[in-house]
């Protein structure tokens, strides 16, 4: 479960100027739901799942992930938070088994070779993304590329996954594809937060949270 109480992130501009992106929002996102954040270009959605990921920690208020303070508690909650930016992070020159083995390697330190490849697999298959394993980066499509950059996360199974405008590259049928296994992970017991622009995204989603001008 996600809890805010009373959050909000004010920036200082260099001439001194305060700006508050967050105005004290407070809300409660259950275990297993997928809840999205809508609103206009720079009405604060990005900068709230920062506070809520701990990218960007708030100004005021607190946030609670499973009734634990994010901040204080910080350095084990990130081990059970996926996060997943709206610009792709994953080396292009590399093939999708090769990028998923060495964030495996870097974070699943306890498993065999063949318990590491047998998780990579597993987890492709999930996401529909398993023909293209041994495929470069730079050859498969947006799409796909958003699916492994999940597949990422996922590998170190974690309980919160947070998405910034996911849907954004997408075409209409591959955005339907990406939203039903978005469903599929939050049917298995992940907590997924996502951020969008797009109201056809609301279909899929158990929570909306709407944000206006100034937070």
């Amino acid at each position: 479960m996600i809890q805010l109480d009373k959050l909000s992130k004010i920036f200082i501009q260099k001439d001194g100027t305060k700006v508050k992106a967050v105005d004290e929002v407070s809300l409660t996102v259950p275990e297993g739901e997928i809840c999205i954040f809508l609103g206009p270009s720079g009405c604060g959605k990005t900068t709230l799942m920062n506070t809520l990921n701990g990218v960007s920690p708030a100004t005021n208020g607190k946030v609670y992930l499973f009734g634990q303070e994010l901040i204080s508690n910080y350095e084990y909650l990130k081990t059970q938070i996926g996060y997943v930016p709206q610009d792709d992070t994953i080396h292009r020159q590399l093939t999708v088994k090769q990028s998923l083995y060495y964030t495996a390697k870097l974070r699943l330190d306890n498993f065999t070779e063949n318990e590491i490849d047998s998780k990579i697999d597993e987890i492709l298959d999930q996401l529909g993304v398993l023909h293209v394993k041994n495929n470069l980066i730079s050859k498969i499509s947006g799409g796909q590329r958003k699916r492994v950059c999940i597949a990422l996360e996922l590998l170190s199974e974690p309980l919160i996954l947070f998405l910034d405008e996911p849907t954004s590259p997408l075409d209409p049928q591959t955005i339907e594809d990406f939203l039903n296994i978005l469903k599929d992970l939050s049917n298995r017991g992940t907590t997924v937060v996502m951020v969008t622009h797009k109201p056809e995204d609301l279909e899929y989603m158990d929570e909306v949270i709407f944000l206006a001008k100034g937070g």
